[in-house]
C-alpha cells in the first residue's frame, strides 16, 4: 500500500484452492502482483506488466528479503506462455508463438498432480544459491534446454518437449540436496512407468 500510495484504510480478502504454504506454484508472487494491480486500479491507475513484475520483485526480494528469483513475479504479471530471459541488461519477456491448435495439443499431453505435500522453498533456494559455482555446467545446460524447449513448443514437437523435461528434471535434482527425495522419486518413476514422457516437480 505504501509503494502504490494507498493511504486510507481498505479491506483486502484472499481466497484460494491451493495450500497457502509452499505449493511450488509461485502463489506468493501471484498474490503480490494481483494486490499491486488491484491497488493501482483502486486509485484509477493502469500500469503495465513490466512495472507490476518489477515492483513485485522489489517487495518480495528487496523489502521482505526472500531468497528467490524473479521468474514467478514476471510470469504472474504477464501470464500466458512466455520466454523469459535474464541477463545483466535486465529481464526480457517474449510471447511464445503458439496458435490455438498447438496450445490445445500441448494441453492434451499435460497432467498435473498434487503430491499431498507442501514445503517452504527458502532453505532449498539458499542451498541452491550457495552451489552455483559448482553447478555452472548444469545451469548452462538447463538454460540451453529452455531455448530448445521454446523451439519445440513453437513447432508443436510435444514428444521432444517431454523428453527435454525429463532430462531437465535429472539435472535440476542435482542443484540442491532437498529438491527431491525418495518419495518424490518414486512418484516420478511411477509416472514414467505409466507412460509419461517427462515431467518436473514444482
Amino acid at each position: 500500500m505504501r509503494l502504490v500510495g494507498v493511504k486510507s484504510g481498505i479491506e483486502i480478502a484472499f481466497m484460494s484452492d491451493i495450500p497457502s504454504a509452499g505449493s511450488g506454484l509461485g502463489s506468493s508472487s501471484s498474490v503480490t502482483v494481483g494486490v499491486l494491480n488491484a491497488l493501482y486500479q483502486y486509485l484509477g491507475k493502469s500500469v503495465d506488466s513490466q512495472r507490476l513484475a518489477r515492483e513485485a520483485c522489489e517487495i518480495e526480494i528487496g523489502i521482505l528479503g526472500k531468497p528467490i528469483g524473479v521468474q514467478d513475479q514476471y510470469i504472474a504479471a504477464y501470464g500466458g506462455v512466455e520466454f523469459i530471459s535474464f541477463d545483466k541488461r535486465g529481464v526480457r519477456v517474449e510471447r511464445v508463438a503458439l496458435g490455438d491448435e498447438k496450445l490445445d495439443d500441448l494441453k492434451s499431453y499435460l497432467m498435473v498432480f498434487f503430491t499431498g505435500r507442501t514445503r517452504q522453498a527458502d532453505s532449498i533456494l539458499m542451498e541452491q544459491a550457495s552451489n552455483i559455482k559448482s553447478q555452472t555446467s548444469n545451469l548452462k545446460a538447463l538454460a540451453q534446454m529452455v531455448r530448445e524447449g521454446k523451439v519445440f513448443l513453437e513447432n508443436g514437437q510435444i514428444i521432444k518437449l517431454g523428453k527435454l523435461l525429463d532430462e531437465g528434471w535429472r539435472l535440476k535434482r542435482g542443484l540442491a540436496s532437498k529438491i527431491s527425495d525418495p518419495q518424490i522419486d518414486s512418484i516420478y518413476t511411477a509416472a514414467k512407468k505409466a507412460g509419461a514422457i517427462g515431467g518436473k516437480i514444482s
